[in-house]
């Protein structure tokens, strides 16, 4: 007789030693399916598993230090994801987050770069909401006696080979450059602000300018990628760089 295959294990949790040494964390945020998704009848193919930071795709299992389902909100994944950045950029360290996937899967909406004067605030992404917080932090430290402080803000976009200023297009062309031992943006623009309402109308006003081609995924999604910096002055430069 032959024989009989046997069904294949779900996976299971697997613990994951703690990583608070650690400079770098991952985090994966499932989303959910699109409209199109859901009149084609697609059914969801990655699943989280419960109290643990773990996905399963298929038979394999996948660990990150956060795991996210597609029903949490925007402002659970900030508290997830950027929060815990915010002290440390206040104490002086340079802070980064890097949104990585394809296009369609909500680098965009999670990281808040696109225009959001007219989103309803439980809608607002990473960037608005660190703003906010980046400004009522430093209201609430004036006090102590602290030397003043100034911000900058810098909106770039990397199309193809080229870098664009968006807060400046017409400006001078932008290389990327190793100055001193430190990459630096040679001949983009830095805005500086003291709200973030401010913000978020530089925020507007760069995302206008971003290049723009319709994909597979998403007929108004765009090849390019922006990177958008904050740039806290306490006698020394600190930055904070949030890009997608």
């Amino acid at each position: 007789p032959e024989p009989v295959p046997m069904p294949m294990p779900m996976p299971v949790p697997v613990p994951v030693p703690a990583a608070d040494d650690c400079s770098v964390r991952v985090a994966v945020r499932l989303r959910p399916l699109s409209s199109e998704e859901r009149f084609a009848h697609c059914e969801e193919c990655i699943h989280r598993v419960e109290h643990a930071e773990q996905i399963v795709v298929g038979k394999h299992s996948f660990t990150f230090d956060h795991a996210l389902s597609p029903d949490i909100g925007q402002q659970e994944v900030y508290d997830v994801i950027a929060a815990p950045l915010l002290q440390q950029f206040l104490g002086g360290y340079n802070a980064t987050i890097l949104a990585y996937g394809q296009t369609g899967s909500g680098k965009t909406y999670t990281m808040g770069s696109q225009s959001s004067l007219n989103l309803e605030p439980e809608e607002h992404g990473i960037i608005p909401r660190f703003i906010a917080d980046l400004v009522d932090g430093l209201k609430e430290g004036g006090d102590d006696g602290s030397p003043p402080v100034s911000m900058r803000v810098q909106f770039l976009e990397v199309y193809g080979e080229d870098v664009n200023d968006l807060l400046n297009p017409l400006g001078s062309k932008v290389s990327i450059r190793e100055i001193d031992g430190q990459v630096v943006a040679q001949g983009a623009s830095e805005v500086p602000f003291s709200t973030a309402e401010e913000v978020l109308e530089l925020l507007e006003k760069g995302t206008l300018h971003r290049s723009t081609g319709a994909t597979n995924m998403n007929a108004r999604s765009s090849r390019s990628h922006a990177i958008f910096t904050i740039v806290l002055d306490k006698g020394e430069s600190i930055s904070s760089g949030a890009s997608e």
